[in-house]
């Protein structure tokens, strides 16, 4: 169901869609790390600022396009714009 959710968002948005479970694998876990709202714990496991410990990301979508991050500033890492990709969680 998430997969199907995923990827009829990317057919509205013109994007596509990227599964952590499907080759290519994609770096989801750096691309988490990228993000303001995560870090890692002393154990070297994500932890999201509001959600905690458990969290998971089931997909990804590759726009073409710049977009605001919620603090306001443009996403601009070399790795984003080769993959302008958003985490759906």
């Amino acid at each position: 169901m998430v997969k199907k959710t995923i990827e009829e968002i990317a057919i509205k948005l013109s994007a596509r869609s990227f599964f952590p479970f499907e080759e290519p694998f994609q770096p989801f876990v750096d691309w988490a790390k990228k993000c303001s709202t995560m870090g890692s714990s002393p154990v070297r496991l994500l932890v999201h600022k509001e959600k905690g410990l458990f969290i998971s990301f089931r997909g990804a979508l590759g726009i073409n396009e710049y977009i605001e991050s919620p603090n306001n500033s443009k996403i601009s890492a070399p790795h984003v714009r080769k993959h302008a990709s958003l985490l759906v969680q």
